[in-house]
């Protein structure tokens, strides 16, 4: 089973900690209203640890990592 990283644009606070910290992953959608992910699917436990952390400290807990 593959697991993804996702962000609910209605929760995203435009902090942009998840760009800041992790820039490979994450940048601003093109309207610049939410973040978004650059790399959903996760490939590895890098990609995985990224996706964590960003969910760990985003502050409208807007980023999750889900199954499927």
């Amino acid at each position: 089973m593959s697991r993804r990283i996702v962000i609910d644009a209605g929760s995203c606070v435009m902090s942009g900690e998840c760009i800041y910290n992790h820039p490979d992953h994450f940048d601003w959608s093109e309207d610049g209203s939410a973040a978004e992910v650059l790399r959903s699917v996760i490939e590895g436990e890098d990609d995985l640890r990224h996706g964590e952390q960003a969910a760990e400290v985003c502050p409208g807990a807007a980023i999750s990592v889900v199954d499927g």
